[in-house]
C-alpha cells in the first residue's frame, strides 16, 4: 500500500514545447515527471491487476489509484488551458491506466501494425508517462503520406479512413508494430522513453509505441515496457458559462 503524497508530480521540472511537423501540433515532454516514480512502480507490482487492454490496445492494462488519476488531472490544466485551448468552460474528465505492450508482432491485428490517433475533438489530449529506461523505445509521431495528414480532426476522419481503406486493399500485406520505415506513412517526431518521462499531445495527432522487436514483452511490471496512460477529454458545457461545476476526472 502507498499513501497519496506518493503520486505527488514534480511541479519544479520545466515542460519542454515543441510543435511537430508541417501542422504545428504541441507536443509537450517533462522530465522527472514524478517526485517518486519508483513507488508507482513498486505499486504496479504488487498491487495491480492486470487485464486484456482492450481490442485496440495489444498489450495489458490495469487501474490505478483514483487519487494518482486526480493529482495527474489537476497537475496538467494549466498545460491544458495554456497550450491546447482547454477553457474554464470546458467540463473535463480523465481516465488513466498502467498500460503494458505485450503482444509479439505476429500476433497483432492490422489496425495495430499501423499509425493511429485516438479520438478526433481538438481539445481531448493523451499522456504517456515511461516507467521503463530508454531501451524499451519511446512514441513516433506520422505524417499519411498520400494526405499530408498528421492529425485526424473530426471533418478529417471520414476522407482519411476511406482512402487509408483504399490504400491497404493495395498495398502488400502489413505486419509487426510499426517503425520509420513505413509504406504508407512518414516520420515528423520521435520521442525517446526515459524513466519517469511524461509526454503530452492532443490524441488527434497520428503517432505510435516505438516497440523494439528484439526485446521479449512480458506482462509482468518490473521486467517489460510499463508505462501510465490517461486520455482527457473536453466537452463543451450545455449549461451557460457562469452556471458552470467542473467534474471530478472520472
Amino acid at each position: 500500500m502507498i499513501n497519496e503524497t506518493d503520486y505527488d508530480l514534480n511541479f519544479a521540472a520545466r515542460p519542454k514545447a515543441t510543435l511537430m511537423g508541417s501542422e504545428k501540433e504541441p507536443l509537450i515532454v517533462i522530465d522527472e515527471a514524478f517526485l517518486h516514480p519508483e513507488r508507482l512502480v513498486q505499486y504496479a507490482t504488487t498491487e495491480a491487476r492486470f487485464g486484456p487492454g482492450g481490442v485496440a490496445y495489444p498489450g495489458v492494462r490495469a487501474a490505478v489509484p483514483q487519487a494518482l488519476n486526480v493529482a495527474l488531472f489537476y497537475a496538467l490544466q494549466p498545460l491544458a488551458q495554456h497550450v491546447f485551448g482547454v477553457s474554464d468552460d470546458d467540463e473535463m474528465s480523465m481516465t488513466t491506466s498502467f498500460a503494458m505492450v505485450s503482444y509479439p508482432p505476429e500476433k497483432l491485428m492490422l489496425a495495430q501494425a499501423l499509425p493511429h490517433y485516438d479520438s478526433t475533438p481538438d481539445k481531448n489530449l493523451a499522456v504517456v508517462v515511461y516507467l521503463c529506461d530508454s531501451s524499451w523505445g519511446g512514441t513516433r509521431f506520422y505524417r499519411h503520406r498520400s494526405t499530408g495528414f498528421e492529425r485526424i480532426s473530426t471533418d478529417r476522419a471520414e476522407s482519411y479512413n476511406r482512402r487509408l481503406a483504399d490504400e491497404l486493399r493495395m498495398t502488400p500485406a502489413i505486419s509487426g508494430y510499426p517503425d520509420a520505415a513505413h509504406p504508407l506513412f512518414d516520420v515528423v517526431q520521435e520521442v525517446e522513453a526515459r524513466f519517469n518521462r511524461l509526454v503530452l499531445y492532443r490524441s488527434r495527432a497520428l503517432h505510435s509505441g516505438i516497440i523494439v522487436p528484439t526485446k521479449i514483452h512480458s506482462e509482468d511490471p518490473a521486467a517489460g515496457r510499463l508505462t501510465l496512460t490517461a486520455f482527457m477529454e473536453a466537452a463543451t458545457p450545455a449549461h451557460p458559462p457562469g452556471d458552470h461545476v467542473k467534474d471530478l476526472p472520472k
